[in-house]
């Protein structure tokens, strides 16, 4: 599942979640669920009219008379309870042929009743899988305004993690097409804490994303809803990050007094490379270019190329180059980007530049 094709994501032109209106949902989001209890050889048919307080609330038919029932969602309904679905190995046939359109044609009307009951345990495979199976359905087939108003309708605090995977899978996307509200409210949804622990490195790489595709302003609050997650180098280096997007917001007093609480001078911290980053895009913004090119460099030579960072270190002192009358030293460093970081945003920035300064 999720064939990324960055091509495709760019021909999903950004539409805000309240201009979207999921025709499918009025049509199939409503319906009554259809399911069978099994009861030694005998199978009951009920109805799931909902799932409140760890109930699962069902309607069944005794002599003629229709009774409603709340049963506990335990081990024995997940062996006792069956949903009907019709033609599953066709969908799954389709799903592995990328037959997209056809697959999402018998999934909907199956499915998308059993959204409802996402915040049944995760032992209700009869439930789940399906979801998940459309969800995933939807993003591959770059569906993202359907999925995003699926997620609106999912309580990602109450329901079974992998929810929040194909939630991650599908803020990527969103950030590749330019879609960064959505992507933006989908994170600030992702639940930290508990069982959920595992969402917060996936949500720090989540806003790395939205802050390399330069939406600074969105990045800040959702950089400041994660600190209190984190410890040590990994809570110092979000700080850092915080500090550098407000130095790329024009709040130059506001990153220079976060900045001021850290002072990192140890050439050896991890963090020194940053720290001087941050520094270097402040007197970048002031346009002190001598000044950051010199803070950029110093904290570029205490980099591995692995670093996260490099790839706008470099850009920046590029620029300083460039503005500073050294518009080989500007070439040079944007042509090390296009050469050793061509799957980051770096890499067409990097490429403009070098066009447009030839």
């Amino acid at each position: 599942m999720f064939a990324i094709s960055l091509a495709s994501a760019l021909l999903v032109m950004p539409i805000e979640a309240s201009q979207y209106e999921n025709v499918f949902w009025e049509q199939y989001g409503q319906r009554a669920v259809a399911a069978k209890l099994a009861n030694g050889k005998n199978l009951q048919s009920i109805t799931l009219k909902g799932f409140q307080d760890g109930m699962l609330m069902t309607e069944m038919s005794i002599d003629d008379t229709v009774a409603a029932m709340g049963m506990p969602a335990n081990d024995m309904l997940v062996r006792q309870l069956r949903i009907p679905m019709s033609e599953m190995h066709v969908v799954q046939t389709l799903l592995r042929e990328k037959a997209y359109y056809k697959a999402l044609q018998k999934l909907r009307p199956q499915v998308y009743p059993l959204i409802a009951y996402h915040k049944l345990p995760i032992s209700f495979k009869v439930i789940h899988q399906p979801n998940f199976m459309l969800l995933e359905a939807l993003i591959d087939d770059q569906l993202l305004q359907e999925a995003n108003d699926l997620f609106r309708r999912i309580s990602l605090a109450e329901a079974p993690v992998h929810y929040c995977r194909i939630a991650l899978e599908l803020v990527h996307r969103q950030i590749q097409a330019g879609m960064y509200n959505q992507a933006s409210e989908l994170i600030a949804s992702l639940p930290l804490e508990d069982v959920y622990a595992s969402n917060v490195p996936r949500a720090v790489g989540a806003i790395h994303k939205m802050r390399d595709a330069q939406q600074f302003e969105l990045a800040i609050p959702l950089y400041k809803s994660i600190e209190g997650k984190l410890k040590g180098t990994q809570l110092q280096s979000i700080q850092l990050w915080i500090s550098y997007c407000l130095a790329n917001t024009g709040e130059k007093e506001a990153s220079e007094k976060r900045l001021a609480q850290l002072k990192i001078k140890d050439k050896k911290d991890k963090n020194f490379p940053l720290y001087q980053l941050v520094n270097g895009s402040i007197a970048h913004q002031a346009k002190q270019y001598n000044e950051a090119l010199d803070l950029l460099s110093k904290g570029f030579v205490y980099s591995q190329s692995s670093d996260e960072w490099v790839p706008e270190m470099l850009y920046t002192m590029g620029d300083c180059y460039l503005k500073t009358g050294n518009r080989m030293g500007a070439q040079n460093v944007w042509l090390e980007i296009t050469q050793l970081y061509k799957n980051t945003p770096w890499f067409s920035r990097a490429q403009y530049a070098l066009n447009k300064n030839k």
